[in-house]
């Protein structure tokens, strides 16, 4: 790795940084294994399918946390904010290169539909006649926008398979942890 610009050269001080990232992930992590157990509690006890989407989503949410911290993909909008994540993505995975290199298969997308939800909700919105055709009858905006089906999380077109982030999730955990 050449000269470092964003994070510092001394080790002892990038260590002690690099330990907040990692105590994040962890935390994170379990936050999503216990977001999942409480789905499948709530499945077991056919609760709403609100409540389901909602602890689905907290569990996206800090998915997505994670993500953002080991994945160097859309990274930002600006060129010093692309260079900083590289270069921190570049130090957690020299650090604990047992980080999955992939995450599970549409975490990606979902996240960037997650982020830019509003956009979305414009986009979908400038569409109304179309999306309030009478033929829709009284269908829920909610159960359109998102929904969950088996283990799979779908926000707008795209899809995650929540039992693989919660995989990944506990990988990364004990890639940090060692």
């Amino acid at each position: 790795m050449s000269k470092l610009k964003h994070f510092p050269e001394d080790k002892d001080t990038r260590k002690v940084i690099l330990e907040k990232y990692a105590d994040e992930m962890k935390l994170r992590a379990g936050w999503i294994v216990s977001e999942a157990n409480q789905i499948n509690e709530s499945l077991r006890h056919r609760q709403s399918p609100n409540s389901i989407i909602r602890q689905a989503m907290n569990l996206l949410g800090n998915a997505i946390v994670i993500l953002r911290i080991v994945d160097p993909i859309d990274a930002g909008a600006h060129k010093d904010e692309q260079e900083r994540t590289k270069e921190r993505v570049e130090l957690i995975r020299k650090r604990w290169p047992g980080i999955p290199q992939d995450p599970p298969s549409g975490l990606r997308e979902v996240r960037n539909d997650y982020e830019q939800f509003d956009a979305r909700l414009d986009q979908w919105a400038a569409m109304a006649d179309i999306n309030t055709d009478p033929i829709l009858g009284q269908t829920d905006i909610h159960e359109n926008l998102r929904r969950f089906e088996k283990d799979t999380l779908y926000l707008w077109d795209n899809s995650v398979n929540l039992s693989e982030v919660v995989q990944w999730a506990q990988q990364v955990d004990q890639a940090v942890s060692e």
